[in-house]
């Protein structure tokens, strides 16, 4: 982070991002939501145990998440479809 030049836009992938206090570093914050069968096959998909994961990030209540974010993305549909909503951004 400390080496980007100005204009350089910088993605942080942070699932705690709110507790951890790492928002404090971002301008735009961008929360991604998807069910729970969505999340646990992407999970599966990626060689994740779905049950330690969700467990970790319901630990932290999404409302308050939805509080500091700039957007949020629906993510239920086709990788392609998520990009398209990710370049539509005005960022």
């Amino acid at each position: 982070i400390a080496k980007a030049k100005n204009d350089e836009k910088i993605v942080l992938d942070v699932p705690l991002l709110i507790p951890s206090r790492i928002d404090e570093l971002c301008d735009v914050i961008v929360l991604v939501v998807a069910d729970e069968k969505a999340k646990e096959e992407r999970l599966k998909e990626e060689g994740k145990d779905p049950k330690i994961s969700l467990k970790l990030n319901a630990s932290y209540p999404l409302a308050s998440t939805k509080k500091k974010a700039s957007y949020v993305l629906v993510n239920e549909g086709s990788l392609e479809s998520f990009i398209k909503k990710i370049d539509e951004l005005p960022l």
